[in-house]
């Protein structure tokens, strides 16, 4: 590498291309990097992945909406007073059930391979479209203005602030602190208050599993008090 006022014979444009090198971040840091070509492929590629993993999220979420409508439609019908008939809304109600069970179970694979897309493009970030910078920025709390700084990106900034408050913690002698990724948790009430779709998703699948679990176990208790067709599947085991 030269030094500043380069050598005897070393011309101003290299100069100037150099110093315009070390300034674009997206400019090539070492082999690893590759070329901005290579770059705009790596980000492409991994955008891609995430936003279809990402849609899949919320299509999945739209179709158990109206599947969940349409099947707690069709129980109360079946439970209509004086027309009831159990061995149907029994099961709708089963089949309701296996739909919150089977959303959660496509909704953590979903998530997993969105955090897949996450990882690429946080690395990407990092490493060659935002290398070496800071961002600066205020945020108030408790009524006082406060000026952070965090590295340079989207994905990065959230989880460095996740990393600086696990040393944060760690260094005030709570050397079991730890970061919370559980669905329910300490932070489940703010991560519901923020939006995330971390919380709302599977808490969504999880109040349909209770919905219609709660309707089954009605639909055979409400069976075995009168005769039904449910009577020889379930009311026999429960006599």
């Amino acid at each position: 590498m030269s030094q500043a006022g380069g050598e005897p014979g070393q011309t101003p444009q290299k100069g100037a291309a150099d110093a315009k090198d070390a300034a674009d971040p997206t400019t090539t840091q070492g082999p690893q990097n590759g070329s901005t070509a290579l770059t705009k492929e790596r980000l492409d590629y991994a955008w891609k992945w995430f936003a279809y993993h990402a849609d899949q999220r919320v299509k999945l979420f739209n179709y158990m909406f109206v599947a969940t409508g349409i099947l707690a439609t069709g129980a109360a019908s079946a439970l209509k007073p004086g027309e009831e008939n159990f061995l149907i809304a029994g099961i709708l109600s089963f089949l309701g059930l296996c739909l919150g069970l089977s959303f959660r179970q496509l909704d953590k694979r979903n998530s997993t391979l969105v955090w897949y897309g996450e990882d690429v493009l946080r690395q990407i970030e990092r490493e060659e479209l935002f290398h070496g910078q800071t961002l600066h920025f205020a945020r108030e709390v408790g009524g006082t203005a406060y000026r952070f700084e965090a590295p340079m990106g989207i994905l990065n900034r959230e989880v460095e602030t996740k990393i600086a408050a696990l040393k944060s913690a760690q260094e005030h002698g709570k050397s079991e602190a730890k970061i919370d990724t559980a669905v329910f948790s300490p932070q489940s009430i703010k991560r519901a208050f923020d939006g995330k779709h971390r919380f709302w998703l599977p808490f969504s699948a999880y109040g349909v599993m209770a919905l219609f679990g709660a309707l089954f176990i009605y639909v055979i208790a409400a069976a075995c008090d009168q005769p039904c067709a449910l009577q020889p599947f379930f009311c026999g085991a429960l006599s």
